[in-house]
């Protein structure tokens, strides 16, 4: 006997089962592009506007998983050599931060 009868049987009806379930892929590429233009937006608020949308959507762990797996395969670095002492890097994000010389006040 199959299940389907079987199920028929016990329970009267066979419950329907559900739509293969897919959710919309995220369309990474945009939300970089997006973060390079606004500095101070995050991951986090990303994902909750993707929410607000999608409330069906992704969790914040799982998307930000698949966004960092995204980064990996797009991200791109570059060596610098340079001897030492001969120039500074600095690599900052966020609000710029006002430099002044000493005793100047900004």
């Amino acid at each position: 006997m199959f299940e389907e009868e079987l199920q028929r049987l016990v329970l009267g009806e066979v419950p329907q089962a559900k739509a293969d379930y897919r959710r919309e892929s995220v369309d990474f590429a945009a939300l970089y592009t997006e973060m390079q233009k606004h500095k101070n937006l995050t991951v986090r608020l990303v994902w909750e506007e993707y929410r607000a949308e999608n409330p069906d959507g992704y969790c914040f762990s799982h998307f930000s998983h698949l966004y960092k797996r995204w980064r990996r395969r797009h991200d791109v670095t570059m060596a610098r050599v340079h001897k030492a002492g001969e120039a500074l890097f600095v690599d900052y994000v966020g609000t710029t931060v006002t430099v002044c010389p000493p005793g100047e006040e900004p």
